[in-house]
């Protein structure tokens, strides 16, 4: 018998992993179409008006969201006009899965290469991903967030061909600017090529734009680039940065101002620093989770579908090797699933700050130390962690 729940615990995990992505899907699609996925409506909506001669930017949407990505996004995003949106919401909603799906994959295979005595089931992950908040938030708006954050990660990891290293996080960033803090990082951890690589793939991206767009390219470089209430009330609990938690304190101004980029500029360094650490100790995946998670953190805007990094984090920690570090992982999941925004709403302060806070504070955390946490190829006496329906297949390198 023990044999036999061994053998179907694999399969089984695959059938939840299945049942949760249909389930998230389906919400998603069932939602009142005010609010189905909402962000994709605003990709299509904008790109028509771009295609009706009218500015991305002039474009906004029933509840108010306007179009916020630099115009090489909206190229990328025309094909999103050519078919009836209800079409597109399924094809979009089946593209955000696979990319969640991916994202598992090279999250297991980057576990794997940082410490072989490390093996997570592929299907715990995606269920993983598929439950945490940036996961649902990213299929319930039909966001392009993991997308890009597969991309950069693909790229971190060195799977890319090395003559195209570095190409991936600067196309990234072209679509979105928060990737470009991936930019140093590749330079002061040794990866120079890369470096330039990535600075070459946003410039020529970001001028290609301009010829094409020339108008809102001008627009948004100089105009809507500094218009941060496009984004939306950044003191709302879905921002998970420094500034928005600066914001929910009451500070504003000069003082806010002041003391968000001294934050930032502190968790920025201990964050690259420690990238740089980890990367030179060939723990790769934990110096791409320490970068991302300075991005979570310095950013003036993080909503919950940025956050995939501290998902992602939960992997890195567990590579450590340790019972402690798995206790932690699973509490960092914790905090990546359930809604501690509506939670901490309920609690007495300060323990209501703390709660509605504590993305932001683990984000910051994940920036300052994971890079420095060591990695074990042993747990205690055990010989290696294999997580319940592990396959122990050898590492292929």
């Amino acid at each position: 018998m023990t044999d036999t729940i061994k053998r179907l615990r694999l399969p089984l995990l695959w059938v939840i992993a299945a049942g949760v992505a249909v389930f998230e899907v389906f919400a998603a699609l069932r939602r009142p179409t005010y609010d189905r996925l909402a962000d994709l409506h605003v990709y299509i909506g904008s790109v028509q008006s771009l295609l009706h001669g009218h500015s991305l930017y002039d474009y906004t949407a029933a509840n108010g969201d306007p179009f916020t990505y630099p115009p090489f996004a909206g190229i990328l995003l025309l094909p999103t006009a050519l078919l009836p949106e209800p079409a597109v919401r399924v094809i979009w909603s089946a593209a955000v899965i696979t990319a969640i799906l991916l994202l598992a994959q090279v999250v297991v295979r980057a576990v794997r290469q940082q410490n072989p005595a490390v093996e997570l089931p592929l299907p715990a992950v995606l269920v993983l991903m598929l439950l945490s908040s940036p996961g649902s938030s990213d299929i319930r708006f039909g966001q392009i967030s993991v997308f890009l954050v597969l991309i950069v990660l693909v790229d971190c990891m060195g799977m890319l061909p090395t003559r195209l290293a570095g190409t991936g996080v600067g196309i990234a960033a072209a679509v979105k600017l928060t990737p470009l803090v991936f930019l140093p990082y590749l330079w002061i951890s040794g990866r120079r090529r890369a470096a330039y690589m990535c600075l070459a793939a946003f410039t020529i991206a970001t001028l290609l734009a301009l010829v094409i767009l020339p108008s809102d390219s001008r627009r948004f470089w100089l105009i809507e680039l500094e218009n941060t209430r496009r984004i939306g009330d950044l003191s709302l609990g879905g921002n998970q940065s420094i500034n928005g938690t600066l914001l929910r304190l009451g500070l504003d101004g000069q003082a806010r101002t002041i003391m968000w980029l001294s934050l930032g500029v502190a968790v920025a360094i201990a964050g690259l620093v420690g990238a740089r650490y980890a990367a030179t100790n060939g723990r790769l995946l934990s110096a791409a989770c320490t970068v991302g998670a300075v991005s979570i953190a310095v950013s003036p805007v993080s909503w919950t579908h940025h956050q995939f990094w501290t998902v992602i984090a939960c992997a890195a920690i567990v590579t450590n090797g340790t019972r402690a570090a798995i206790v932690t992982a699973a509490l960092l999941c914790t905090v990546m699933t359930v809604s501690f925004i509506s939670l901490g709403e309920e609690l007495a302060q300060p323990f209501s700050f703390l709660v509605v806070n504590v993305r932001a504070i683990a984000a910051v955390a994940a920036a300052c130390a994971l890079g420095y946490l060591p990695v074990h190829s042993s747990l205690e006496k055990d010989k290696s962690i294999r997580l319940p329906g592990a396959r122990h297949a050898a590492l292929k390198r």
